[in-house]
């Protein structure tokens, strides 16, 4: 069969589909009850890389029984990490922000097996500005459901060994450093913002507001495979998610898709469309999905995009009210949290 015919065969799927939910009448709810966005399914500018896409990059996020996430040992990611913070008391219409920056390594460097499944092995590095390491391990596994992990810190590889070789663009990516001292980029951030705050009573009043968002902010990356949760038990159940695992991704992908990520504190998918990010590393395909939650606030919005060439993206913008002690508001804290990959090395080509 020639390479067009083939072409054609992986691609109907994923057209198919993208045409359908894109035009299917009224969007159903999200899980917290909001509406897909209008226009969900196909970015404009995504067909072009759709058609330059290699044979079978596509088909496993709507066909079952492929591998859509690189899960090849040595594949390497690097991520700018971002967080910034500010307090809006009606003094300043703009107040300048705190930023705390950091950069996120992550490796697949061995597999394991737990009880009875072969998980790859991650292993990821933040490395705060300023100084500061915090290195860990995520556990993941993929079938013909989905892309699933570990709640909980697998054993670690042994130290990985790092091919010469790198991807356009992965050129910034350092060597995978040594574990060192934890860091806590939030910690750091509020230590600035409370310099800007009076003693006493209100200053109390934010730190409660920023205890909220940092909870829901670690909530985040732990339900997202950010960092690693509580140790696991039993891994035993047959096909798809596993007791103690999260169900990072559920195949097949197309707009309108949704799963439980994890159940206890709830946090929910919903795939809004498929985007081409334009990224340091170049231009990717990814599904933007959509993270919903009961921990969630009114105006918290938190999205990821996946793609072939595996995690590409987080956004997320979180608020908590600052509250006297009768319950009056005395301003609003806001996080906006972004990760963007920066740097790839990973085996074949995908878009």
């Amino acid at each position: 069969m020639n390479r067009p015919r083939r072409l054609a065969l992986v691609l109907a799927p994923l057209l198919v589909s993208l045409a359908f939910f894109g035009c299917a009448g009224p969007h159903p709810t999200a899980p917290d009850g909001s509406a897909v966005p209008p226009g969900a399914g196909v970015a404009p500018d995504a067909q072009a890389l759709i058609q330059d896409a290699p044979t079978g990059a596509l088909a496993p996020a709507l066909a079952p029984g492929l591998a859509f996430y690189p899960l090849e040992i040595g594949n390497r990611w690097h991520y700018a990490r971002r967080f910034a913070y500010r307090i809006f008391d009606g003094t300043d219409p703009d107040p300048a922000p705190v930023v705390v920056r950091s950069t996120v390594e992550r490796e697949l460097t061995c597999e394991e097996e737990l009880l009875g499944r072969t998980y790859v092995i991650e292993t990821y590095v933040i490395r705060q500005e300023g100084g500061g390491v915090f290195p860990g391990n995520i556990a993941f596994r993929q079938d013909r459901s989905g892309l699933y992990e570990t709640d909980g810190p697998p054993p670690p590889c042994a130290p990985s060994q790092v091919a010469s070789a790198v991807a356009p663009g992965a050129e910034r990516m350092p060597a995978m450093p040594a574990a060192g001292v934890p860091a806590d980029a939030r910690e750091s951030a509020w230590t600035a913002l409370e310099r800007t705050l009076p003693l006493g009573a209100e200053r109390a009043a934010y730190r409660a507001a920023w205890e909220r968002l940092r909870v829901r902010s670690e909530w985040i990356e732990r339900a997202l495979g950010r960092s690693p949760g509580e140790a696991a038990e039993g891994l035993m159940r047959r096909g798809g998610p596993q007791p103690g695992e999260i169900t990072r991704l559920r195949y097949p992908l197309h707009p309108r898709a949704r799963w439980v990520i994890r159940p206890s504190p709830l946090f929910a998918g919903l795939v809004e469309r498929l985007d081409v990010l334009q990224l340091p590393v170049g231009r990717k395909l990814g599904f933007r999905i959509r993270i919903t939650s009961d921990l969630f606030g009114p105006n918290d919005r938190v999205h990821v995009w996946y793609g072939p060439s595996g995690y590409l993206r987080l956004e997320a913008h979180l608020e908590s009210e600052a509250t006297d002690i009768n319950g009056n508001p005395l301003g609003l804290m806001v996080s906006e949290q972004s990760e963007v990959l920066d740097g790839i090395r990973i085996a074949g080509h995908r878009p």
